[in-house]
């Protein structure tokens, strides 16, 4: 019972990482994309 919930907050963690991830780098993606025009 102790293992699934790890397990869960474990994924629901990388989760929230890739997210954060993923909005920076578009983030940085469009102020390149801005910057070049």
């Amino acid at each position: 019972m102790v293992q699934t919930e790890v397990k869960r907050s474990n994924r629901r963690t990388a989760v929230v990482l890739w997210l954060i991830v993923a909005a920076f780098f578009f983030g940085v993606m469009v102020k390149y994309y801005l910057l070049a025009r």
